[in-house]
């Protein structure tokens, strides 16, 4: 009967249910490697005081460019270009220390796992979405995509598809 036209439908669900899980336990393995990773990770480093000779009520880094710019001889702009070219290294150093951590805490590896298991049910929902629904029981499989499909436009997207279903079923004169 009609119910056996949607055992795709009802297999897809399943799969998916399987999927959203292993996304889960990802995730739970991911939150461990980022605990790892922040109590490790340097901080970044503090930006240079202003030069001692300097008295004024203080500038914002907008009015330290401007400066640089209108005036590159002043002191305080000189003072920014050392500033920055003396710490670049730091931020550098601090940056690629950070980097190293996230491999070797297992930060990248779990994101990339994370975003496969997406990847993975977002194509299991498009798929099911794709596929026309011969019952009502189908239908629904369709409408409980949107507890893992989030999104305004992926909620258009499964009303769409039950539409296109509701007037099939219509259209054949059955009801499920």
């Amino acid at each position: 009967g009609a119910a056996e036209g949607d055992a795709e439908l009802f297999a897809l669900e399943r799969e998916l249910s399987a999927a959203i899980e292993r996304w889960r336990v990802a995730g739970k393995i991911h939150d461990a490697a980022e605990e790892r990773f922040f109590s490790a990770v340097p901080q970044w480093p503090a930006p240079p005081p202003l030069p001692d000779w300097y008295s004024g009520d203080g500038m914002t880094v907008g009015e330290l460019e401007f400066l640089q710019k209108v005036a590159p001889d002043h002191p305080l702009a000189s003072w920014l270009h050392e500033a920055r070219a003396s710490n670049a290294d730091a931020w550098a150093a601090c940056h690629a220390e950070r980097e190293r951590l996230r491999e070797e805490t297992g930060v990248s590896e779990t994101e990339a796992l994370q975003e496969a298991c997406l990847d993975e049910a977002d194509a299991l929902c498009r798929r099911i979405l794709e596929l026309p629904a011969a019952t009502f029981a189908g239908m629904q499989v369709k409408l409980r995509l949107r507890e893992h499909f989030d999104g305004p436009d992926n909620h258009v997207d499964i009303l769409e598809s039950v539409t296109k279903d509701i007037e099939a079923m219509d259209a054949g004169g059955g009801n499920g």
